[in-house]
């Protein structure tokens, strides 16, 4: 029975638009498989007539007459070109709400909240400002110094038997299923569950040199809930040096209070500024952002963040602390180039004294 259209059975195979291809299998049951439009009407869940129009405009056209033709749409109220001149002219500015009010009564156009923020998307006008490229801003003459003092770090804790611990905090989206809709072989709608709102939780990790960990999720990033975490791992590992960034969470009184009253147990070293590659557990959460866990579908916000904690209790650590942070390549990104330099094969001047001296109060 394929002999007597092959033409659309290879069509739908290789047809990219899902509506389109949807359309040709509703042909393809009524002239192929000699189904009733009415049984096709109901396997696809369309009108009768539906079906019976894609039939006749296959007859007529072929697979082309399946496909939409080109609509010229509704004509805007008012061009791009005469909205510019309107806001030069009158010094509105892009305010919607203004500018909408302004509109209707100088020009007599009258646009909705939702029709004037379409306008204005289709001007090429967005709320999100627009960002620089980052790129580091620690140069080679500020990391030197802090990795030579990273590496003293390091050795004095080995001296004095403190183990060595490094924290850092990710972050976990709710919405990551964000396609809301998929379709089934024969053209059927299949709705999945999906977030209402974008939601998120964070998790907040400690990983020691002896390669013992410690996660927890935090729900918010608050220094409430910082502080809780840095109790508990007081608790377990006792004396520890530790290693984290200067987030305004990890800077609050509450932190710096608590270390400075613990200063005995606990020993920080401030990674600089803007150098993130640095901080071994930004690999780790990467890890977990590309497992497999991660993309699974969940039904419920609590049943993500359990299935999120199982897959951290199952991963294990595979770094090396010290060499990330003191020993490792420096690799300098600037405009249009980056450059590697090798710790112990730097060729531009060593760092002074007064500038090893710099490091070292910064660092406590």
């Amino acid at each position: 029975m394929d002999d007597e259209y092959p033409e659309l059975m290879e069509a739908y195979k290789k047809e990219p638009t899902k509506k389109v291809a949807e359309r040709i299998l509703g042909v393809v049951h009524v002239l192929v498989d000699k189904m009733s439009i009415a049984e096709v009407a109901r396997l696809h869940r369309k009108a009768y007539n539906t079906i019976k129009n894609h039939c006749d405009r296959f007859k007529e056209h072929g697979i082309d007459g399946l496909r939409d033709a080109p609509r010229s749409g509704r004509p805007p109220k008012i061009k791009n070109q005469t909205l510019d001149e309107y806001i030069d002219n009158s010094r509105m500015g892009v305010d919607l709400g203004k500018l909408s009010k302004g509109l209707r009564e100088d020009l007599g156009v009258d646009y909705s909240k939702s029709g004037m923020r379409a306008k204005a998307h289709s001007m090429g006008w967005s709320y999100k400002k627009p960002q620089p490229v980052f790129h580091n801003k620690a140069g080679i003459e500020n990391i030197l110094p802090w990795c030579l003092c990273a590496a003293d770090w390091f050795d004095e804790l080995k001296k004095d038997r403190f183990d060595a611990c490094v924290a850092d905090q990710h972050r976990v989206d709710n919405d990551y299923n964000p396609t809301g809709r998929l379709w089934s072989p024969v053209g059927a709608p299949i709705w999945r569950y999906k977030y209402p709102h974008r939601s998120h939780f964070y998790l907040f990790g400690g990983f020691t040199i002896a390669g013992r960990k410690l996660i927890r999720n935090i729900g918010k990033y608050t220094a409430d809930n910082v502080l809780v975490v840095l109790k508990e791992m007081h608790r377990r590992w006792g004396q520890f040096g530790l290693i984290w960034d200067r987030a305004s969470q990890q800077t609050a009184y509450v932190i710096t209070d608590y270390l400075a009253d613990h200063a005995s147990d606990i020993r920080v070293l401030w990674f600089p500024t803007a150098w993130a590659d640095r901080n071994p557990v930004e690999g780790f959460w990467g890890n977990l952002e590309r497992h497999y866990a991660m993309s699974e579908v969940c039904e419920t916000v609590d049943e993500r963040v359990k299935k999120v904690m199982n897959t951290v209790r199952t991963l294990r650590p595979n770094f090396d602390i010290r060499r990330i942070v003191a020993e490792s390549p420096i690799v300098v990104k600037r405009p249009g180039e980056e450059i590697t330099y090798e710790i112990e094969s730097i060729t531009e001047e060593p760092p002074s004294q007064s500038e090893i001296e710099r490091c070292k109060n910064f660092l406590a």
